[in-house]
């Protein structure tokens, strides 16, 4: 049995953010951790490309409710605890103000 691999837990990782409503999508997902625009795509599909800690790092300061171990392992549960409502209410109002600074963006 082929062991996962370390870009396949994150791409999950982004899907489940996307199904709690963290993110749209996983280009969203990318741009909420300082990710170049495919990167998860990217990554997968290229068989010499890893995963470095400075990538990991970036998803783990945007969503810490992610287990480190998992991604690193693949042993454990993915979540070491869910985002509380601090962290979605947080999300909310950016995503807001995100909203508001494009309308103003495209009045200029």
């Amino acid at each position: 049995m082929r062991e996962e691999k370390v870009i396949n837990r994150l791409i999950k990782f982004a899907d489940w953010c996307k199904k709690g409503n963290l993110c749209r999508s996983r280009s969203d997902f990318e741009r909420m951790c300082g990710l170049s625009h495919n990167y998860l795509y990217n990554s997968s599909i290229n068989s010499k490309s890893s995963v470095g800690t400075d990538q990991i790092r970036a998803i783990y300061a945007a969503f810490p409710m992610l287990n480190l171990i998992w991604v690193i392992t693949g042993k454990g549960a993915m979540i070491s605890h869910e985002p509380d409502e601090g962290f979605r209410q947080g999300y909310e109002d950016l995503k807001k103000k995100l909203v508001e600074i494009a309308k103003i963006a495209n009045e200029v």
